[in-house]
């Protein structure tokens, strides 16, 4: 089956962004924090790499807006050329909080969300991705918490990195679970399930703080 060795190359990736994650917080103290925030998983889309924003010193974007902070950068710039020795696409997933921005603001928490994931696109493909490995970049606004009891939650403001499994594209395009259930080895993928109409612009406008 296609899927086992698939499955063992992701793993081996997974390990391989954890050590580096681990190597570079021994060189810079400023990313031990980052650990918490960084969530590494091999699930039924593919290799999962969230990374959550966190408060105070822990930051990782400047607040409603697109820029990112330079500790997200270099987390990005340390994982690009491990992803790029896969064949697979990568996706790459904004999501905000659901704090809104003030009445009248012609900014939203969709555009928003999606300028964000396209900023960690262009230093994912400087730092190492191949050319035309990126398959999309998506907004998901706050339609899709990480901490779904408590909205305004920091870590609801964060990236999912997606490296698809073959034949998984379009599901995983409708957005990548939260909370992923890990794969066992040697799993096949299930089909994928009627597509999920998008939430109304109108309920996740609002801003990012």
């Amino acid at each position: 089956s296609s899927i086992q060795p698939e499955q063992a190359h992701f793993e081996r990736v997974a390990a391989a962004v954890r050590a580096a994650m681990q190597r570079q917080m021994a060189e810079d103290a400023r990313l031990q924090a980052l650990a918490k925030q960084l969530k590494v998983s091999v699930t039924e889309e593919g290799l999962l790499i969230q990374i959550l924003d966190g408060s105070g010193d822990d930051l990782l974007f400047d607040r409603s807006s697109a820029d990112l902070k330079p500790r997200l950068t270099e987390l990005l710039a340390t994982i690009a050329p491990i992803l790029g020795r896969l064949d697979n696409k990568i996706q790459i997933h904004g999501h905000t909080d659901a704090k809104p921005f003030p009445t009248g603001s012609n900014r939203s928490n969709w555009a928003l969300s999606f300028e964000r994931a396209d900023s960690a696109r262009l230093v994912l493909e400087k730092s190492g991705l191949k050319k035309g490995q990126v398959g999309g970049v998506f907004a998901h606004g706050s339609s899709a918490l990480y901490n779904t009891k408590e909205p305004f939650a920091p870590e609801n403001r964060r990236l999912a990195i997606l490296a698809v499994r073959r034949g998984m594209e379009t599901y995983a395009a409708q957005g990548v679970s939260a909370t992923p259930k890990p794969t066992p080895t040697g799993a096949g993928t299930k089909p994928a399930p009627p597509p999920v109409a998008p939430a109304k612009h109108s309920e996740d406008e609002g801003a990012q703080n």
